[in-house]
């Protein structure tokens, strides 16, 4: 498959995206490392308080890509790149709404929200 995102004049051309989902993980812990371990994984956050998701480095992964799913009312989850990377172009990500998603696609150097 290959995916187009379009960004004012910039254009990125994503050609292996890694669109199956291997396994779902739920997690209700304040803080989730994702690792390159769970590419391509959908995450469950069940937390009822504030949560804070750390993303691995977006470098070498171009097209995998991560589902968030926040499946409680209360709190916040946050969506936090590795060191000075971003989420299209912020320094984090969140989700605050009850069955609320987020999916992100990395492009080699950055994270970008699909």
């Amino acid at each position: 498959m290959v995916l187009y995102f379009q960004r004012g004049y910039d254009q990125l051309k994503v050609e292996e995206l890694h669109t199956s989902i291997n396994r779902v993980l739920s997690s209700g812990a304040s803080t989730v490392a994702s690792t390159t371990t769970t590419l391509g994984f959908l995450w469950k956050l069940t937390a009822t308080t504030n949560q804070t998701v750390n993303l691995p480095t977006a470098v070498g992964l171009d097209g995998r890509m991560f589902i968030f799913y926040k499946t409680q009312s209360g709190g916040t989850v946050t969506i936090d790149p590795s060191g000075s990377e971003t989420i299209d172009g912020s320094s984090t990500a969140t989700i605050s709404t009850q069955y609320g998603t987020i999916t992100i696609i990395s492009d080699g150097s950055n994270w970008l929200i699909v």
